[in-house]
């Protein structure tokens, strides 16, 4: 019953030749962008471009401030404040961008609902072997205590003790004598009795 398995030959390779081997490429990387880059990529309202162009006209002596200030129509004072912001914008963006993965709002977001999604399952599931152990174990399910009644049944009224009501309308009446002439009953007068 032992039968052999048979045995495949392999075929005589030729050998292939150096200047016969197929080229090999390397997996080629994914491209990216390029960024633009240059003064046709500046952007902005003409109104700012005519300002920073001032600004920088001042900056490399072409002009004084206040020959920028009159062409842009403010005061000295506001020019100079312009200026600091241009300067600060510049010093800004020269600043090391930082390494890694930037914070994304968008991403963050999706993240923080796809774990909320996965603890309402967790939630929902841990209740329904806390129902299972119940009923396993015969405990019976205490209804909520803010329970609507059935419709056309009446809310069952909570038990009070009739003896403590009358001492606090007793204790009242002893502490504030003002407060006890209020729920004292008042005589009935001529007037009252014919309405």
């Amino acid at each position: 019953m032992n039968t052999p398995a048979p045995v495949k030959t392999m075929a005589a390779k030729t050998p292939v030749k150096p200047d016969e081997r197929p080229a090999v490429t390397p997996p080629a990387k994914p491209k990216q962008k390029a960024k633009p880059v240059g003064l046709s990529t500046l952007k902005g309202t003409p109104e700012a471009r005519r300002q920073a162009a001032l600004i920088l006209e001042v900056l490399g002596g072409l002009r004084g401030p206040s020959d920028a200030a009159k062409a842009m129509g403010v005061a000295l004072p506001r020019y100079y404040m312009l200026e600091t912001r241009a300067l600060q914008a510049l010093i800004k963006a020269m600043e090391p961008l930082p390494r890694g993965p930037r914070r994304n709002p968008d991403a963050e977001i999706a993240a923080l609902q796809k774990q909320l999604t996965r603890q309402k399952q967790e939630l929902v599931r841990g209740q329904s072997l806390q129902r299972a152990m119940r009923s396993a174990m015969g405990i019976p399910v205490a209804p909520p205590k803010d329970a609507k009644p059935e419709p056309g049944k009446r809310k069952p009224k909570r038990p009070s003790v009739r003896a403590l009501k009358a001492v606090k309308v007793l204790r009242a009446g002893l502490e504030d004598p003002q407060a006890a002439a209020a729920h004292a009953p008042k005589p009935l007068t001529g007037q009252e009795v014919k309405a």
